[in-house]
């Protein structure tokens, strides 16, 4: 398998994981664990880039992944929101610049039939994320 990258949702005690090909497919999708994560993450090859969004844990999450040789990259969460605001666009659907636009936008777009299949999963994906995240900065 061509991994070349790893985009990790960190949480509290269930991570989801999505392991992407050389050419852009997904070769995997699973939910790990926190204890299962260094065992996992230990076994994919070194250097490959492991992206996730900041939060709490990112940059302890990020020392642990380079001490076993990948690339971890933390992005800004609204580096989340314009990566999705660009995607759909590329299919015609666009939003105003706003979080609560986009926000309103990804609803939609989890139900909008002109989009593949595989870009509304990721709007509803992005959609939780953006959720879980508005709760973890309310506590």
């Amino acid at each position: 398998m061509n991994v070349t990258s790893v985009g990790i949702d960190l949480a509290k005690t269930v991570f989801a994981v999505c392991v992407v090909r050389g050419d852009g497919s997904v070769a995997e999708r699973r939910e790990l664990k926190r204890e299962g994560v260094l065992h996992w993450l230990s076994r994919l090859r070194r250097g490959c880039i492991v992206g996730m969004e900041a939060c709490g844990s990112a940059h302890h999450w990020a020392r642990r992944m380079a001490e076993l040789g990948l690339e971890p990259r933390i992005m800004p969460a609204e580096a989340l929101m314009n990566r999705m605001r660009g995607l759909l666009a590329e299919f015609g659907v666009i939003y105003p610049r706003s979080s609560s636009a986009l926000r309103r936008g990804l609803a939609e777009a989890i139900h909008d039939e002109r989009l593949p299949l595989a870009v509304r999963e990721l709007a509803g994906w992005a959609r939780e994320d953006l959720a879980h995240l508005d709760q973890r900065i309310a506590v």
